[in-house]
């Protein structure tokens, strides 16, 4: 009876879980038969569209990448993008039986591309105004280092011709040297070979007074013609200084007294004979010769002869400067020439 009992309690056990098996799997079928007729509508439908669909769908779909591309990749050149839309209108246009989400992919593809094609168009502006940047700065390279080779070749001839016109010159100025010493060497032997009157002052004794100093000028004829037209002027000026300023400013001084006026003799002076001059006298006071005679204050005393010939108008001058006490006068700096020419109205 035990045994009885407990068969019978496993048989009942294993209905209870045969029954929940059944019930558990009864969901799971159901949706299992809801797919597979989910997947038989949507293969039917799929086999329903026409396979111009599918053609027009392909071109949407290579429109749509290579827009994607162009917009976000590598942007084209202009061009491409327009005609591309021009395609896609051309598309559109053929396409019958579209329905609304292919007629939106096509504009929303040719609002894409329109833009794709203003910024390409700027783009090739932009790069074709650099690179007409970049050629015109190759030429203007180029036009430059040709200007530049042109300047330094005009530079070397300019330079050239300087060269040449400095040697020119230079060899115009040695021979113009050589010709004007040979015109000298060529006038002073004439000079000296024809007939001409040469004075020259051989020397002034000076003799001071309580008022003044007597000047006696001895003057040579050393020519080998009489000197005619004979003027003379001996003027002395007391100074304190034996520098070249004070100098200077005594020959001003002579210049000035030698316009005023000078003597001139009536008769010629003759050849190789010592001829004094009448006596010239210079007033000074009492002091400037007490200064003088005591060796305080030097004496500078000028004398200057002009005279004609058959060679023609002449000039010489002579001027020393003396202090009381020592020894011989000295020479002057300025006018100390014998024999210079000057013409008759600067006598």
């Amino acid at each position: 009876m035990l045994r009885q009992n407990t068969l019978l309690l496993i048989v009942l056990k294993f209905r209870c879980l045969v029954i929940q098996d059944e019930n558990s799997l009864a969901p799971r079928r159901g949706t299992k038969i809801l797919k597979n007729r989910t997947l038989s509508n949507l293969k039917v439908r799929v086999i329903s569209i026409p396979i111009s669909q599918w053609i027009f769908s392909f071109f949407q779909l290579v429109c749509a990448v290579v827009s994607i591309v162009w917009l976000f990749v590598y942007p084209p050149s202009s061009g491409y993008a327009i005609s591309l839309m021009a395609f896609a209108a051309a598309m559109m246009s053929v396409h019958s039986d579209m329905n609304r989400f292919q007629k939106a992919i096509w504009l929303v593809l040719i609002c894409i591309l329109l833009p794709t094609e203003f910024r390409a168009i700027k783009r090739d502006r932009q790069t074709a105004s650099i690179e007409a940047l970049q050629g015109r700065a190759a030429q203007e390279a180029h036009f430059s280092e040709v200007r530049k080779g042109q300047e330094q070749d005009f530079q070397n001839i300019t330079d050239g011709f300087k060269k040449t016109l400095v040697q020119n010159e230079q060899e115009f100025r040695a021979t113009q040297i050589a010709l004007e010493k040979n015109l000298w060497a060529a006038r002073t032997t004439q000079t000296q070979t024809q007939p001409h009157a040469l004075l020259h002052v051989d020397r002034v004794i000076t003799e001071p007074k309580p008022k003044n100093i007597v000047f006696h000028v001895y003057v040579v004829n050393d020519g080998s013609e009489a000197a005619t037209k004979v003027s003379y002027l001996t003027k002395g000026y007391v100074t304190d200084s034996l520098d070249l300023g004070t100098e200077n400013e005594i020959v001003q001084r002579f210049e000035s007294d030698w316009t005023l006026g000078s003597h001139m003799l009536k008769a010629p002076i003759p050849l190789r004979e010592n001829t004094a001059l009448p006596n010239d006298t210079e007033p000074m006071t009492t002091k400037e010769i007490t200064d003088l005679l005591a060796g305080k204050k030097a004496l500078y005393y000028i004398t200057r002869l002009t005279y004609s010939d058959s060679t023609g108008n002449w000039v010489s001058d002579r001027c020393s400067v003396s202090i009381v006490g020592q020894g011989l006068p000295h020479v002057c700096v300025s006018l100390n020439e014998q024999r210079y020419k000057v013409p008759m109205n600067q006598r």
